[in-house]
């Protein structure tokens, strides 16, 4: 008998290695699937991205050298930037340089694209993590709040002040506070005209009215989810068992609410994050901030296609990256994701 049990113990401490290395193969395939896919929508993207900026009306031609140019120079000018080519073969062509990342040379400056994108990239990433770190901390705090105060005075004040942030757009926010802290009480300056020279003081005064713009809208956006998602994980029996238990009301919050609340909000965070660093171009042009966004809107009004396409490109990679490891992040954190689409 004993010498049954002894094969029993062993049998079972042999089965957890083959278990945990299922599990491990299983999340390897899942998430090379995964990286698959979102390399499958990046030429996806780059393919819409190409193929919009081909099609735009009017003549790039005729844009650079104007209405009154030579025949001979339009034709100079169209086999410079190889517009005499088929569309497939510049396509690959330009695949080929974004490989090394060459992005083509701008049409108004005549710098390489590249550069130009990632400084633009660089100013957009900062003003992103300042609003970022802010409203991430505040707006999961008073979602957490709120939803374990759900009904109460500061739930209702909440939500009024949520559905006021979603129904005001960017441009009036900003407009407000201009006329606020520039003209009515001048203690802030106007544009955020900022570059690799200013001052760290200067990026400070010059980063507040932006930042501020931003939060509102997204802000209430994580609060309200959070809330919801605070709501369904009270619900839940483990909560219950918790209390039954005796654990304290702070530790039961802090083990057992905030991280299962926070699982469903890794994705809203991540694509909030994605739409600050490329979304924000009514900022960035109501206070003159040399971001992406600017840049992808001045480079459309001047028809620089390359530069066009590189900006667009810089911002749909973000995207994708982040989506990616906001699912790498879920299905670290709950790993029925990568056993359930592996």
């Amino acid at each position: 008998m004993l010498q049954g049990a002894n094969t029993a113990v062993t049998a079972g401490l042999a089965a957890e290695p083959t278990a945990s290395l299922s599990e491990r193969w299983s999340f390897l395939r899942w998430l090379a699937l995964r990286t698959l896919f979102s390399v499958l929508v990046l030429i996806v993207l780059s393919v819409l991205v190409f193929a919009a900026t081909t099609v735009l009306p009017g003549n790039v031609a005729d844009v650079i050298l104007g209405q009154n140019a030579t025949p001979a120079a339009r034709a100079a000018l169209i086999h410079q930037l190889h517009l005499d080519q088929p569309a497939p073969v510049r396509y690959l062509g330009w695949m080929a340089g974004i490989a090394h990342l060459d992005f083509g040379t701008s049409l108004q400056s005549g710098l390489p694209v590249f550069p130009t994108v990632a400084e633009a990239f660089g100013h957009s990433l900062i003003l992103a993590g300042v609003a970022a770190v802010v409203m991430v901390s505040g707006s999961v705090w008073i979602g957490l709040s709120t939803g374990l105060r759900a009904g109460s005075t500061w739930d209702r004040l909440v939500t009024l002040l949520t559905f006021i942030s979603l129904s005001m757009p960017e441009f009036v926010l900003g407009s407000i506070l201009i006329w606020l802290f520039v003209i009515l009480i001048p203690i802030l300056p106007a544009l955020s005209l900022v570059d690799s020279e200013t001052p760290i003081t200067g990026w400070i005064t010059m980063l507040v009215l932006p930042v501020v713009t931003v939060i509102p809208v997204t802000g209430a956006y994580i609060v309200r989810t959070m809330r919801s998602a605070t709501l369904d994980v009270v619900e839940q029996d483990f909560v219950e068992m918790a209390e039954l238990r005796g654990l304290t009301r702070r530790r039961i919050i802090w083990r057992h609410i905030l991280p299962n609340a926070l699982v469903p909000m890794i994705n809203v965070l991540t694509l909030n994050m994605g739409w600050l660093v490329g979304g924000v171009v009514v900022v960035e042009v109501l206070f003159q901030y040399p971001g992406i966004g600017r840049l992808l809107l001045e480079s459309v009004e001047q028809r620089d296609l390359p530069m066009v396409q590189g900006a667009a490109m810089l911002i749909g990679i973000v995207y994708i990256v982040l989506n990616l490891a906001a699912d790498i992040g879920i299905a670290v954190l709950d790993p029925r994701v990568g056993r359930k689409f592996a």
